[in-house]
């Protein structure tokens, strides 16, 4: 009588732990899935997502500082990423700094603009949830067909240029308003 108890105790905790994990299972792929990259788009503003990329990083306007051999740049810019919904994506403002040792005068003066394009759906990700982008941290080329590339630079940085892509403002603008804005992309 009790072996029989204990069977059917034992069918009833596994049929309750297979129905009540196999949604939990289900609904854990599908939200880690990464979204499709597989057409260019297009925001309003003419940024575009190219094909097979998960994001762009746009800084339209940069200062840059230099001092004897160092040389460093400051901007503010937006990141655009791929969302799960069609025609949708999340445009994020960040902050941009780069520097480097290749310095040749004493001064500041305005800069170009910085592109670059995220081919990692993990950097894509970090930027989401408001994690910074350290160069060191991952790989990057300045070659469009690198395939092993996180991030390639399409304008205005060298690679020998460190950089760090902060998604986050000062700590009152944080709690204020969300890390990023849905916009329309086709």
């Amino acid at each position: 009588m009790q072996s029989r108890l204990n069977e059917r105790l034992r069918a009833t905790l596994l049929t309750a732990g297979i129905l009540i994990g196999l949604p939990l299972a289900c609904s854990t792929q599908s939200r880690t899935e990464p979204p499709k990259a597989t057409e260019p788009l297009m925001t309003r503003d003419g940024l575009v997502i190219p094909a097979g990329a998960h994001g762009v990083v746009s800084v339209p306007y940069v200062r840059v500082g230099m001092l004897m051999h160092l040389k460093g740049m400051q901007g503010h810019g937006k990141a655009v990423l791929r969302h799960r919904r069609p025609g949708t994506c999340l445009e994020i403002d960040l902050k941009f700094i780069a520097g480097s040792f290749d310095g040749n005068d004493i001064g500041v003066h305005d800069g170009g603009s910085v592109t670059m394009i995220i081919r990692s759906p993990r950097v894509a990700r970090r930027l989401a949830r408001g994690y910074e982008i350290v160069s060191d941290e991952i790989r990057v080329s300045e070659r469009p067909a690198a395939a092993f590339a996180d991030i390639v630079l399409e304008e205005g940085l060298a690679r020998h240029e460190g950089f760090i892509l902060n998604p986050k403002g000062s700590w009152l603008f944080n709690i204020f308003r969300p890390l990023g804005r849905s916009v329309a992309c086709r």
